[in-house]
């Protein structure tokens, strides 16, 4: 997963993570997470600390703008020196919980894993890109009250972008679709 990641990230691809849906977004799981929600990753990158360990992990964004994440590399882990904090990307400082209300916060890659205690912190990755260069240059949107047994493919382009373009994406399971 880390080297389709980096790929990924090399190649200006959008990425997206999720936490389970099980109970909804007004509930936290044990990383302070949102259930059933949705948050844009960042940039994959590695950190290594004094003993030459290196940690792999994820800059990450809550669209809401709100960092409830509490888990390791979280805002008040103790393993955050200067020198773990310098090599975040973006000259973001994760010491600070909702720095200027971005939303943003560092997770390790292991985040994604069954962890004693906490349970996953977050359950999936997502991978879109353009197709731009492949002829595709409709804009697609959702489709309501499509019939189940049809599956639909959905995609947008943006012409130009000029300023930092954030993407947030919510997916529902057919089981907790907001009425």
């Amino acid at each position: 997963m880390w080297d389709t990641l980096l790929d990924a990230e090399s190649k200006n691809y959008l990425i997206t993570a999720s936490s389970n849906g099980l109970g909804g977004e007004w509930y936290v799981n044990g990383c302070g997470v949102r259930m059933a929600h949705s948050y844009s990753i960042i940039s994959a990158f590695a950190m290594t600390d004094a003993q030459g360990y290196e940690n792999r992990c994820l800059l990450m964004r809550n669209a809401e703008g709100k960092n409830g994440y509490n888990w390791r590399w979280g805002p008040d882990d103790p393993k955050w020196t200067d020198g773990m904090a310098a090599q975040v990307p973006f000259n973001f400082d994760p010491r600070v919980a909702n720095q200027d209300e971005t939303g943003m916060f560092v997770a390790p890659l292991e985040a994604f894993l069954d962890n004693p205690g906490v349970g996953y912190c977050f359950v999936n990755i997502q991978i879109g890109h353009s197709r731009v260069d492949e002829g595709y240059t409709d804009k697609w949107y959702d489709i309501i009250d499509a019939d189940e047994g049809t599956t639909y493919k959905f995609y947008t382009t943006a012409d130009t972008i000029q300023k930092p373009f954030y993407v947030s994406a919510e997916t529902y399971g057919y089981a907790i679709v907001p009425e």
